[in-house]
């Protein structure tokens, strides 16, 4: 006799109680694709923008589709429409902007920080534009961000920040925590569209990379610069012990137990940090675009490289420049930006 069978008395119970575990490990199971669940303070998640690039006229971004226009148009309608009174939608193809702010605030930050992040990423790193609108939802506060995270897909946000959704091409960001937030998610956008089989350590390591980050004209365009973060105190702690992790581990654990997760972030994204500082990270990623089919990991292209063999001789190096870092500015106390 199987289980129900002999304890028919329970079922009631378990069919309403099945539905809120299985959301419940869902929702423990995503929080990997949005971040440690450790908070930083709000000052520490920027993106600063040379005022400079502000007083260029819009750009089309280099999208010329009359058809992905009109499909963002049809996209911004649909939006309007699905999030319900006070809230606005835009297109700015192949983006689309919604919220719960007046349309003239999602033009201002289009302008002010996603339009010059999205051409200084797509100038060092991504070489294919989405084909699709990208969307991004952008809330106010962590309240109105969950309020709608429900509202729209019927379950849980995935992080207090934001997350990104790659099935629905959908960009969920609480816009109070930092215009890094902001970046970070389109970073992930950006990537699925150019390399969609990226490995997930260099997706977040990348994406991770732009929270605290400057936006700046150089010859020949615009670059985006990472700075270290709150993130290093995390990998500090973890340098300092007696048994330091190996980089390794970010090839060996593709899926990290929770508790290994804000290690994880950390490493990824101070392996970017250094691969920057060497003028190393865009030759990197465009190499391991070309031969990711037989690299999936990029552990072998980061190898060459870095010009080592094996990890245990470079993560010392790694370590010791770890520990060199300036570490980031102080937080502001929560009432200053208020």
């Amino acid at each position: 006799m199987n289980f129900f069978a002999r304890h028919q008395r329970f079922r009631p119970y378990l069919l309403l109680a099945g539905p809120f575990f299985v959301g419940a490990s869902g929702y423990l199971g995503n929080t990997w694709l949005s971040g440690s669940s450790s908070r930083p303070a709000l000052s520490t998640n920027r993106v600063f923008v040379d005022p400079s690039l502000l007083d260029r006229p819009h750009s089309a971004l280099g999208t010329k589709s009359y058809d992905l226009s009109l499909r963002c148009q049809q996209m911004a309608r649909l939006w309007r429409t699905r999030l319900g009174d006070g809230c606005a939608a835009v297109a700015f193809p192949p983006f689309v902007l919604a919220g719960d702010v007046p349309e003239e605030e999602l033009r201002r930050r289009y302008e002010a920080t996603i339009r010059p992040a999205k051409n200084a990423m797509s100038r060092l790193y991504f070489r294919t534009p989405p084909c699709e609108p990208v969307t991004l939802l952008l809330f106010s506060n962590e309240t109105r961000y969950h309020h709608y995270t429900y509202k729209v897909f019927g379950d849980g946000a995935r992080s207090v920040y934001g997350h990104y959704r790659s099935r629905w091409r959908t960009v969920l960001a609480n816009s109070s925590t930092g215009n890094g937030t902001v970046i970070h998610e389109l970073t992930h956008a950006l990537m699925h569209a150019d390399f969609p089989s990226a490995p997930l350590w260099l997706h977040e390591g990348l994406a991770s990379l732009h929270e605290e980050a400057s936006i700046q004209e150089v010859e020949g365009g615009v670059k985006i610069v990472g700075y270290p973060n709150w993130r290093l105190r995390t990998l500090r702690e973890h340098l300092l012990r007696e048994n330091p992790p190996s980089l390794a581990q970010l090839f060996q654990e593709q899926d990290p137990r929770m508790e290994r997760e804000s290690l994880h972030y950390a490493q990824a994204r101070f392996l970017c940090l250094y691969l920057q500082e060497h003028e190393l990270l865009v030759p990197y990623y465009h190499a391991l675009r070309e031969v990711q089919p037989h690299d999936p990991f990029g552990e072998a292209t980061l190898q060459r490289t870095l010009g080592i063999t094996r990890w245990e001789t470079f993560d010392e190096e790694f370590r010791d420049w770890a520990l060199r870092l300036d570490p980031p500015p102080a937080p502001q106390p929560l009432a200053s930006l208020e």
